[in-house]
């Protein structure tokens, strides 16, 4: 159920009266950025366990299967009815009731409609369902649709470790990169990279824009947790993300994370480490501070021309994301077929795409 408003004022008084007493803003002002996000962290679970976590919403009843009509009832029952009778007719060699034939196709033809005109509402309904969940969170509403069980690993822990190591370890971290001679200059920023907005109005802002679907890390704090409480918690937020802008530290709770394992593709063997994917869940402040820094960084890359928006299309603020290639993709598929001319198209997919891109490289190239 819901959180009355006047719970969540209390919940956010208790939690102010909670970090007062801490003296949680000389603690942040002073201390290491990793002492006081594991301190503010802490209050925020702490409070949330004696009240047994926020309730979630209770999910919906779902609705009994519709009666059938009674005069659909009527109509099976009398074509129950006809099918004995020329039955008993065949048995006895009576004469072949014509006006009996003509009433039992009339019948199932009236039947089959029914069927169609249910099959037709049902589809119809789950179509509703399904925009409706693909508005709130498009992966969940097509994961949702994919009826395959949920796969698990079949490999042991070091060898899992082992393969990701290998796969995701930078080797090149500390390598210096000079650049190429026939590679053109980058152009010049307009103006510098200046950090984010940490005010609290901005950590309010973003903090509400975060889905409360994600997941949460090892803390167990949601973003929804996050939100109800966000009154109390923002100006403390706020100053968190100040202090670890100035001592360019980030706190030991935020490199943290459970990983997951999701298979990839059904029918690939689940003994080799190669065939799932690993997620990272990571603590939510974390979470929300790299994400605002990331929006801002990507923001002030497209706007300086660090990045040309024509060719990349997704993880932009403010593009399209890859709406704009499916659709000339699609525009191209339809014009070849109108035009009766071939076409070819190449999907290239590479492997570890993340995981193989050079930190140093990154880093190199921001700096230029």
């Amino acid at each position: 159920s819901k959180l009355s408003t006047e719970e969540v004022h209390a919940l956010n008084d208790k939690l102010r009266e909670r970090l007062e007493a801490l003296g949680m803003r000389e603690l942040i002002a002073q201390t290491d950025p990793s002492v006081a996000s594991r301190e503010l962290e802490s209050s925020v679970g702490g409070l949330l366990t004696e009240l047994c976590a926020i309730p979630a919403r209770v999910p919906r009843k779902r609705r009994p299967p519709p009666k059938v009509k009674k005069s659909m009832e009527q109509t099976r029952q009398e074509l129950v009815d006809i099918r004995r009778q020329l039955k008993e007719m065949k048995r006895g060699n009576r004469p072949y009731d014509a006006d009996l034939r003509r009433r039992q196709r009339w019948l199932l033809r009236i039947l089959k409609l029914e069927k169609e005109a249910t099959e037709q509402k049902e589809t119809e309904r789950k179509q509703k369902i399904i925009r409706k969940k693909y508005t709130q969170n498009p992966q969940r509403a097509i994961e949702s649709l994919d009826e395959s069980p949920r796969v698990s690993p079949t490999f042991d822990q070091p060898t899992c470790e082992a393969y990701f190591k290998k796969v995701l370890t930078d080797e090149d971290r500390m390598r210096n990169y000079e650049w190429p001679p026939w590679m053109p200059q980058c152009p010049a920023a307009s103006r510098p990279y200046e950090w984010f907005d940490t005010s609290v109005s901005a950590v309010r802002k973003a903090l509400l824009r975060m889905k409360n679907n994600s997941a949460p890390g090892g803390d167990g704090i949601s973003y929804r947790d996050y939100k109800v409480l966000r009154n109390a918690i923002s100006p403390y937020i706020s100053q968190l993300f100040r202090r670890v802008i100035e001592t360019q530290q980030v706190p030991d709770v935020w490199k943290y994370g459970r990983v997951i394992l999701l298979h990839k593709a059904a029918g690939t063997a689940t003994d080799d480490p190669a065939n799932f994917r690993p997620i990272c869940l990571t603590n939510t402040l974390g979470k929300l501070f790299m994400t605002m820094f990331a929006r801002s960084l990507a923001t002030w890359c497209r706007e300086n021309g660090v990045i040309n928006t024509e060719w990349q299309k997704g993880f932009m603020p403010g593009v399209s994301g890859t709406t704009e290639h499916a659709f000339r993709v699609v525009g191209a598929l339809r014009n070849a077929k109108a035009a009766r001319r071939e076409i070819v198209q190449v999907f290239i997919d590479l492997a570890n795409a993340f995981g193989s891109v050079s930190h140093s490289h990154i880093l190199f190239m921001l700096a230029r």
